[in-house]
């Protein structure tokens, strides 16, 4: 499986936690008894009457202490909000990074749930279910006390990305009718592998007629794999059963997207060759030991 050049790194949601409010700023005691005195003294002077050079000296004191006081709780308000972003930027660049490390996974998760959806044999609810077992995963992996994003926000940034990685993958098939016949090929082998099949594409030139060559826990088969829109002939059940005959493979199977005419079910069964339809395939397995041997 061949995987995409991740894009890069996208902004902070709009939609994640709000920061912190600005942190308060404790004032230290020596700085509060400088102050104090400063400001006492001066409020002496003025009772007192005395605006000497003195008084004018400790006005400026307290002027400058205040100033320098006010300084340093902005500046210590400053770098914690500072730290607090940085800790944020650090936790999202850890989110990515799993999301990275599960990218095939979720892929395989995507293409699972939308797929069957499509033929009608689940809804995608089978995607949203592995979305949100795949956000709590992520959401547990990142090692911070105090989280700033929710699982919530994760779930989306997860759907998001990989949805984005799937349109970019064209490794990855979904079923259509109008798809050509090479697809429906590559399509009809992710479907067996996905549900426990060792499949190869047959190599070029050893056969006239198959497409995949598939093992299921020792049962070999070989598979035809044909749009509806294609017509159907007695010639390609004839040639499925030769490479079957010439290959010493006993079991063959010709896939369709729709419905097989009466004549095209009597004639495979006058050459033992199997019938089924693209949905079939993903319960072939159960029952591949009881296919039918070529005759």
């Amino acid at each position: 499986m061949s995987e995409q050049t991740q894009k890069p790194r996208q902004r902070r949601p709009s939609g994640q936690a709000a920061e912190d409010p600005l942190p308060s700023v404790e004032v230290p005691v020596w700085q509060r008894l400088l102050l104090a005195v400063l400001l006492g003294g001066l409020v002496g002077l003025l009772l007192s009457g005395e605006f000497s050079t003195t008084a004018r000296w400790a006005i400026g004191a307290a002027g400058v202490a205040s100033f320098l006081l006010m300084l340093e709780i902005s500046l210590r308000a400053q770098a914690r909000v500072h730290a607090r972003r940085r800790a944020v930027a650090q936790e999202w660049e850890a989110i990515q990074d799993r999301i990275d490390a599960l990218m095939p996974e979720l892929k395989a998760d995507f293409w699972r749930g939308h797929q069957y959806g499509r033929q009608g044999l689940e809804s995608n609810r089978r995607w949203h279910n592995a979305l949100t077992d795949r956000a709590q995963e992520i959401w547990s992996a990142i090692p911070y006390d105090k989280r700033a994003f929710s699982r919530d926000t994760i779930r989306l940034e997860v759907h998001r990305r990989t949805k984005a990685a799937m349109a970019d993958d064209t490794f990855w098939t979904f079923y259509s009718p109008q798809m050509e016949r090479a697809e429906f090929v590559h399509y009809c082998q992710l479907v067996l592998e996905d549900n426990g099949w060792t499949v190869i594409p047959a190599p070029p030139g050893c056969f006239r007629s198959v497409d995949l060559v598939g093992d299921s826990e020792g049962v070999v088969v070989l598979f035809r794999c044909e749009p509806a829109s294609k017509e159907l002939g007695e010639d390609i059940l004839k040639e499925l059963a030769q490479d079957a005959r010439a290959t010493e493979v006993p079991h063959a199977v010709w896939v369709l997207d729709g419905a097989f005419p009466d004549k095209v079910r009597t004639n495979a069964g006058a050459y033992g060759i199997s019938l089924a339809q693209h949905d079939d395939l993903t319960v072939l397995a159960l029952r591949a030991d009881t296919l039918p041997t070529i005759r």
